[in-house]
């Protein structure tokens, strides 16, 4: 892999990255993806983006569960599995990436439930 060459339109630098980790599998039925994250990170990733891609990564070495605000009875709504704890998790993710986003970082979500997607692109946004 070589390091980006390109300089990004819309960001301060090319080479601040921020990182959040999120092992959340609460969005669908199967388990085991919430492990992603995880296996990324020991796999190497956080130091080939350094070292490879030469970013310079600011990731609090964290791979985030959010057990603490997981409310105890969330039922199904219309399909939706568990959505008491998904609104919970993507307005925490939200916050994390808007402070990546916020000091002109791109941002890297690493998870395995897709409905993290929802807390990446609010946090970007905003």
């Amino acid at each position: 892999m070589d390091a980006p060459t390109l300089e990004p339109k819309f960001l301060p630098s090319g080479h601040e990255l921020g990182v959040v980790a999120v092992g959340f599998s609460g969005g669908q039925g199967k388990q085991g993806v919430d492990a992603a994250p995880m296996a990324l990170i020991k796999a190497g990733l956080i130091n080939q983006l350094k070292d490879e891609l030469e970013y310079n990564v600011h990731y609090d070495g964290e791979v985030h569960a959010y057990t603490d605000i997981m409310p105890k009875d969330d039922p199904p709504y219309r399909n939706m599995k568990r959505p008491l704890s998904v609104s919970a998790v993507t307005k925490a993710l939200s916050e994390q990436v808007y402070e990546h986003a916020s000091q002109g970082r791109f941002i890297l979500t690493l998870g395995g439930d897709h409905s993290i997607a929802i807390g990446t692109v609010s946090g970007t946004a905003k």
